[in-house]
Parts: structure tokens; C-alpha cells; sequence
């Protein structure tokens, strides 16, 4: 039985769960989505160096829900890979935010601590790939 590729979830509707406490996180991913809000609004204005390009940040959500796991019941059953909504905004943010100037990425390093068994090997392994 093969699936198709999951849909992806939209950062704003991610970021509005988070800002509106519908999803419980942290005071850190607070600060991060707040952040991200601030960065949209600072971008329409000349001096504010970066833009969010959205299309670059579909397309590695995109590419990572494409892949297929490769253990278990999930690979005998054919599934793709499925982002949390999390990991989607990571990469959201991480592939998304551009220089104005060059269109070079914002972002080239992230720091990433998630609690075990939480999908941080998925989200590494997808995040090699799309480089390679």
C-alpha cells in the first residue's frame, strides 16, 4: 500500500498556534516564532537586509516529505517521510530567509535540541540530502 507525500502544514498557521498558546512550547520557541513574526514585519522596509523567499522553503519541505522511511512497518508499507509541524518550521525558517542583496541564505548553521525520540534524525538526514 504506497501514500502519498504528506501535505505541508504553513508556518503561519504553525506560528499562530504557538503565539496564541494552542500549541504549548517553550519560552525559547516563543522567543524564535516571535522573532520570525518581527523579522516578516522588519522585511518589507528598505534598510532590513533579508526577505523570506517562500518558495525555497517549500521546496525543502517538499524534498524532505518525498523521501521514504527505510525501517520498520513504515518502509514495508511504502510511507513517505512525514514532517511534524515543528520540523517544518525549522526548515521554514532555516531555507527561507535570503539576503536581498546576493539571495544568499540567511542561515548557515542551526542549533537544534529536541528530547529523544522526537524526530531529530529525520530532520538531520533530510537536511543532508537537500545539500548533497
Amino acid at each position: 500500500m504506497q501514500n502519498k507525500p504528506y501535505e505541508i502544514i504553513t508556518a503561519k498557521k504553525y506560528i499562530s498556534d504557538v503565539l496564541s498558546g494552542k500549541i504549548v512550547v517553550c519560552t525559547f520557541v516563543k522567543q524564535a516564532v516571535q522573532r520570525h513574526v518581527n523579522d516578516l514585519k522588519r522585511s518589507k522596509t528598505k534598510k532590513y537586509p533579508y526577505r523570506l523567499d517562500k518558495e525555497l522553503a517549500i521546496k525543502s519541505i517538499k524534498f524532505a516529505q518525498l523521501l521514504k522511511h527505510s525501517k520498520w512497518k513504515l518502509a514495508r508499507d511504502n510511507q513517505y517521510l512525514k514532517l511534524e509541524p515543528w520540523q517544518q518550521f525549522l526548515k521554514w525558517a532555516i531555507h527561507g530567509w535570503i539576503r536581498k542583496d546576493n539571495g544568499y541564505r540567511r542561515f548557515r548553521k542551526a542549533y537544534v535540541e529536541v528530547a529523544r525520540k522526537n524526530g531529530k534524525i529525520i530532520l538531520a538526514v533530510t537536511e543532508i540530502l537537500y545539500k548533497m
